[in-house]
């Protein structure tokens, strides 16, 4: 990466140099035929640019270049330090884009002080073949899908506010749709946010969407709540684009040992165990440990990028196991197939006792002996901040807490008993590791 670029995606990055382009200024001094007219507020301007490339496989790659001089916002928690929104725009995109591709993929972004002015670049992949919603509605051989690309677009709306974001600028020609595949994706991130009062500011955000466009008539507005209003699923987590999951492998080092070391305490407590399931694997990290640690591992997922990916990984790490696409839901093997089922992270996205117990069942069918099951306490300092954020500013976390005495009363029921219940971090931490044994008449 260019000491020049803030940040720089890796592909973009390799274009750059073949053109010799990679520094701010020649960024900078790009072309200047805007694609739209030049916003000029707050004594200062920004303004769009749309640009072809090759990329380092000859491929044309075309991107959008927002520039912007002397136009800033302050943080909250930097309230004393101004800085570009596009900075904010950099910040908003990366955290939406972990989890699912909600906006844009962002390709490059820095700033710099240039004789007393504050200039930002932010560069992102075109949407080809998308239309903005407003030019949708206008689309009349359009009209037998416009249930379908609603649909959509409140699909992604609702994954915004469940990041307890509110987007800030929501306006019909923001949010983008593929018009063969209808998915759909928002842009102008620079007034995302994380309010205090979710709820308010969700509807706010929702009625300002309403407010800016005549095209959505009752019909459609209708059709558009019923999908922003959808309870949580959390099947809708899963792992499904490349890109969310490839995100998943730079989770935070200190955070991958911690939870490492957790299962690996864990280990001590089981005995003459040979073969391991680990469900579900994700992208493979406790894949691969549990292998080194001598295991035969096989991890299953229902995500398919999950399952990619998790092979690339194992690949890396020059380590041999068995990856496969399963639903945890109702696995494809036989009672007691394995020695010990790990089932790591995923408890505490369960919404309901129905889908817990189920889950359970299935676990306990195949593990032979051992099953070791993560979940969050609700007795612990992290737990009880989240329930005063969703108390006092209507934040609900995803993530629900379950009481081990309700986990166990579960496995009690399938003949298998507590062993262990091992803290993160006692008192403070809210991720548990709970072994538990098959039941010996």
């Amino acid at each position: 990466m260019s000491n020049d670029f803030y940040f720089c995606e890796k592909e973009f990055q390799e274009a750059l140099s073949k053109l010799g382009e990679n520094t701010f200024d020649k960024v900078w001094n790009w072309p200047r035929e805007w694609v739209e007219p030049i916003n000029e507020r707050r004594g200062g301007w920004s303004g769009v640019t749309k640009h072809q490339l090759k990329n380092t496989n000859g491929n044309s790659l075309t991107v959008y270049l927002k520039r912007q001089e002397n136009q800033t916002r302050r943080a909250r928690a930097s309230f004393y330090r101004p800085r570009p929104s596009f900075w904010f725009e950099y910040n908003s995109l990366s955290k939406v884009n972990s989890t699912q591709p909600i906006g844009p993929k962002l390709l490059c972004y820095s700033q710099r002080s240039f004789h007393g002015d504050l200039q930002a670049i932010l560069v992102s992949a075109s949407l080809e073949g998308y239309l903005n919603l407003e030019e949708i509605l206008n689309t009349p051989t359009l009209t037998p899908r416009y249930e379908e690309f609603l649909r959509s677009a409140g699909k992604v709306i609702r994954a915004l506010h469940q990041l307890n974001l509110v987007h800030g600028a929501l306006y019909t020609k923001h949010i983008f749709l593929d018009t063969e595949s209808a998915h759909c994706q928002l842009i102008d991130f620079e007034k995302t946010y994380r309010p205090f009062f979710m709820r308010r500011a969700q509807k706010q955000d929702i009625d300002r969407l309403f407010r800016r466009s005549t095209k959505l008539i009752p019909k459609f507005r209708d059709t558009l709540m019923a999908e922003i209003n959808k309870p949580d699923n959390y099947k809708s987590r899963i792992k499904s684009e490349l890109s969310v999951a490839e995100a998943y492998t730079r989770r935070k080092q200190h955070k991958h040992d911690a939870e490492m070391r957790l299962i690996r305490k864990a280990l001590a407590y089981l005995n003459g165990v040979n073969s391991f399931l680990d469900a579900p694997c994700g992208t493979g990290r406790a894949t691969i440990m549990l292998t080194r640690e001598g295991y035969t591992t096989t991890g299953v997922d229902l995500g398919e990028a999950a399952v990619t990916v998790a092979r690339q990984e194992l690949e890396k790490a020059g380590v041999l196991a068995n990856i496969e696409q399963a639903d945890i839901e109702k696995l494809q093997y036989q009672d007691g197939s394995f020695d010990a089922i790990l089932c790591f992270r995923l408890y505490h996205h369960f919404p309901d006792d129905e889908i817990r117990e189920k889950v359970i069942g299935e676990l306990c069918r195949v593990a032979k002996n051992y099953v070791l099951i993560s979940y969050l306490s609700p007795f612990s300092f992290t737990s009880i901040k989240r329930n005063l954020r969703a108390t006092l500013f209507n934040k609900p976390s995803r993530q629900h807490t379950t009481s081990l005495a309700s986990i166990e009363n579960l496995f009690i029921q399938n003949n298998f008993k507590l062993v262990r219940n091992i803290p993160r971090q006692r008192f403070f931490h809210t991720l548990h590791l709970a072994v538990f044994e098959r039941a010996r008449n």
